[in-house]
Order: structure tokens, then sequence, then C-alpha cells
């Protein structure tokens, strides 16, 4: 099969930046942290992204939940595996010999994985991460913010420990939502006026970038840019500075 280059423009979609998501490393990474090489598993305990292991090479960008279903189905795999070369006949002793190491190092991994996937799961309600990724899911599933998912987006914002998590999550949608509606969840959540002042440039740098215009310019085209650049950067800051 032929490799596929995907090239993305955020210029366009620059809120796809600060999205949440379900797929197994990048949530790990949300809720764990702990820097791009490791990740914090909690009582001094750190998971090495760098070893690369086969189990996080297939699965780190699948759905969270299928990841925990195919990593108990390996283990459970792979110590059958184990058991059947610990019982080997005399005269498979040196197939088991050969092959046991490895299969003991797929194992360790596999174990690895659970730890991980057992502090991500311990983080994932605390943090209400189910709820968020399915109200940013509705939001974007439609062309605007309606009544019902406004007041559900307000709701959910008052009982956040993690204020970023928030600001996240109006970033995302908040193209999406009329000023108004913005307005109340940066009240519910209150993440501090200079917050406030930030997501509210960002997303009028974005309706400013998507206003129908005529044919482009190389003057508008340099503008739109600059006004993209400016609401990216003024997205980020406000989720990096709030804690």
């Amino acid at each position: 099969d032929r490799p596929t280059a995907v090239i993305v423009d955020r210029t366009e979609y620059p809120e796809g930046g600060v999205m949440f998501s379900e797929a197994y490393l990048p949530l790990a990474q949300d809720l764990l942290g702990g820097g791009e090489a490791k990740l914090d598993l909690g009582a001094g305990k750190a998971f090495d992204l760098s070893e690369g292991d086969k189990f996080l090479v297939k699965h780190m960008f699948r759905p969270f939940p299928s990841v925990v279903e195919s990593n108990s189905q390996a283990l459970k795999s792979v110590e059958t595996a184990e058991s059947s070369l610990r019982s080997a006949e005399i005269s498979d002793l040196q197939s088991a010999v050969d092959s046991l190491p490895e299969l003991l190092k797929d194992k360790a991994a596999l174990e690895r994985h659970t730890q991980l996937l057992t502090a991500v799961m311990s983080n994932l309600e605390t943090r209400k991460t189910p709820t968020l990724y399915d109200l940013q899911t509705r939001a974007m599933s439609g062309a605007a913010v309606g009544e019902r998912l406004s007041a559900d987006v307000e709701e959910c914002l008052k009982t956040l420990t993690v204020k970023s998590d928030g600001v996240r999550l109006i970033l995302s949608i908040g193209p999406r939502a009329s000023a108004a509606d913005v307005d109340r969840w940066l009240a519910a959540l209150d993440p501090g006026d200079d917050i406030k002042g930030k997501v509210g440039r960002y997303l009028s740098g974005l309706r400013a970038l998507r206003l129908p215009a005529e044919p482009p310019k190389q003057e508008s085209d340099d503008l739109m840019s600059a006004v993209a650049a400016s609401a990216l950067r003024v997205g980020k800051e406000a989720v990096s500075r709030v804690g």
C-alpha cells in the first residue's frame, strides 16, 4: 500500500489543535502529563514512550475503550503461551528456551500498558473527560450550538476541577456558538478576567476569518493569515495559563 500524506491548514480549522481526543496516546498525554517522552503514572512511576513497544505502535491512535479490550485479550494470549512453554516436554525444550525471552518481553510491555490504562481510567471521571468529549462531539455534529447543548455545556463547566479543560472546550466549540453563549460559559467557568479576554479575542479572530468575503486578493490573504495566526496563538496562551 502507498503511504498517504494528509495536509491540514490550521488557518481554516485552528480549533482542531485544542480539541479533546478519544485516542489512546493523546488521551493519556492529556490526563497524565509528564512531557513528550514520559507519562506520569503517579506514586513515582512513569511510562516511557521512547521504548516504542509493539502494542503502543499499533494502538496509540485507536479509541481508548477498544485499547482496553485489546490489552486484556493480548495479555491473556501471552499468559497462555507462557504457561504452555513452561510446561513443554523435553523434546520441545530448545523451542521453549528460544521463545520464552521474547514472550516475557511482550508480557512485560503489556503489563506496563495495563498500568497506564488503569492510570488513565482513574483520571477520566475526575476530569469529566467523557462528558467533555461528548459535548464537543455534539457541537461538531451540527452547524451551530443549540439551546439544549448550550445549557449542558454551562452546567458541565460549573463542575470542572481543572479549568484549562473548560477553556479548551470553549475554544473548540465556541466558533459554533453565539457570543452570548460564550459569555455565559465563561461566567460559569470563571477562569479569570485575563483568560476571558484572551478567549474572546481568539473567537473574535476566528469569526473575522470566516466572514464571507470578496474574491481573495494577495493583501486580504495576508491579512486573514495574520488574523488566524494571532487567534491560534491567543487560544494556546489561554489554555497554557489556566491550571
